[in-house]
């Protein structure tokens, strides 16, 4: 069967997920999306957590298929959130990304052999990270890590 594969980073990985009970303010639209082509298309998910373009760029050619396995209709790809960590903050590994790398990083998976591969089906959807609430995520550090 044909397929969309959703490669990103966290924001895609967790895409699928239903949280319980319901809340208003998610919406997991790499499920909506695999219901709305069920039968038609595959939907898979290929988010890396905790990923930024850097190390994305180094999985990519694992994260699609052969052209001879399947017809990859759509790719999108979805990075930026943690290349966007600003340099050696607290809470996890150093990922952020200078712009420029990250901009030749995104140009490189377009272009990338892995990719080129699937020329004659495929379709590229290129996703930029949400805006960031500064007020909320300072409250959300202080309540975390006390007050600077």
């Amino acid at each position: 069967m044909d397929q969309i594969i959703l490669f990103g980073d966290n924001l895609i990985e967790q895409s699928f997920t239903q949280h319980q009970p319901p809340s208003p303010t998610t919406f997991a639209w790499g499920a909506a999306l695999s219901a709305l082509y069920a039968r038609r298309l595959d939907i898979i998910n290929r988010g890396l957590s905790g990923y930024n373009s850097t190390q994305a760029l180094r999985a990519l050619p694992l994260c699609l298929p052969e052209p001879t396995q399947t017809s990859l209709r759509l790719l999108t790809i979805a990075f930026g959130t943690n290349d966007a960590r600003i340099p050696h903050s607290p809470g996890g590994p150093d990922q952020s990304v200078s712009v420029p790398e990250f901009v030749r990083n995104l140009r490189d998976m377009g272009s990338h052999p892995a990719v080129r591969a699937h020329a004659d089906t495929v379709k590229f959807v290129f996703i930029t990270p949400p805006p960031v609430d500064e007020r909320r995520l300072a409250r959300a550090d202080a309540e975390k890590y006390g007050s600077l």
